[in-house]
């Protein structure tokens, strides 16, 4: 099936959200002059395409097709930022939401800025994709969008639960608006200064795993300074697990959930590990097993279990 025409693009990302459906999104954008040709700001674009999985015998189809101009807050325009990538979105009560992350543009310099901003979503009614509305959280700052990794999840009360990166904190999604009554800080649970993370693994029953990292230390594959918490969404508090050191976990993608518990492939980078059983039932910083031995190549590190 060729979406390309579709999407604008010949590598959209895409998310699964259910055995039947898929959304492909993609963002581009064109910066805007006035008469003078001087520089006024950046207009973004959403490319959206459902898709029909269908079933074995079946082929795939394309279902709604959208592009539309992303709406922009009050405080995109004070800041000068606007919605560089969308990802990860969860379906729930008729509404897609979609992360994002925004950034800004120097004219002067032609550089990229990165200014703080709102956590925010990007809703849009399901399945026609259309009505886009951006949303903003007014208790927590940063990306939403996962940067392939899952970011939002949908518990058993079908509230949505989504990650803000940094600093890393839970946020609830209600009747389709934030609910800044809740807010779950992971520094504060986990006893650290700053915690940054990307999103999360939704084990089911309130409890999710995050691949986090120190925020002292930083992100990078030098700093190797990733772990993973075992959190719970409803009572606030998190376990840092107690796997080998020297992480990295920031291209980290996919974690298969099987009856409560998650599946991840862990190595430290460059080194030897195992695939790791996480029992969402055990609240212990050893609530896992080992299963099968794994090696990752040079300064490299496993993505994912499918």
């Amino acid at each position: 099936m060729i979406v390309t025409h579709a999407i604008g693009t010949t590598h959209p990302r895409w998310t699964k959200f259910n055995e039947d459906n898929a959304l492909l999104h993609n963002v581009q954008t064109v910066k805007m002059y006035d008469e003078y040709k001087a520089y006024t700001h950046t207009e973004a674009t959403a490319y959206l395409v459902s898709v029909n999985l269908g079933k074995p015998e079946e082929d795939m189809t394309i279902g709604t097709v959208q592009k539309v101009v992303i709406p922009t807050t009050d405080e995109d325009v004070t800041k000068g930022i606007f919605v560089s990538r969308m990802d990860a979105p969860a379906v729930v009560d008729g509404k897609a939401y979609y992360g994002v992350t925004k950034q800004g543009y120097d004219p002067t310099t032609g550089d990229k800025v990165y200014p703080e901003y709102s956590a925010s979503t990007l809703v849009f009614d399901y399945p026609s994709l259309a009505n886009p509305k951006m949303i903003t959280s007014a208790v927590a700052t940063g990306s939403t969008y996962g940067y392939r990794i899952p970011v939002s999840h949908i518990d058993e009360k079908n509230d949505l639960y989504q990650m803000a990166s940094e600093p890393a904190k839970l946020l609830r999604i209600k009747g389709g608006d934030y609910d800044d009554s809740y807010v779950f800080d992971l520094a504060t649970a986990l006893g650290m200064a700053e915690v940054g993370a990307r999103g999360w693994f939704y084990a089911g029953n309130g409890i999710g795993y995050v691949p986090f990292y120190d925020g002292a230390k930083g992100s990078s594959s030098e700093a190797a300074a990733w772990g993973i918490a075992r959190v719970d969404i409803y009572n606030k508090s998190a376990v840092k697990l107690n796997l080998p050191d020297k992480l990295y976990l920031f291209q980290y993608q996919f974690a298969k959930v099987v009856d409560g518990k998650v599946f991840m492939a862990i190595t430290p980078v460059g080194g030897e590990g195992n695939i790791y059983i996480f029992d969402s039932l055990n609240a212990t910083a050893d609530g896992f097993v080992k299963g099968a031995s794994i090696k990752a190549g040079a300064e490299a590190s496993f993505v994912g279990v499918f």
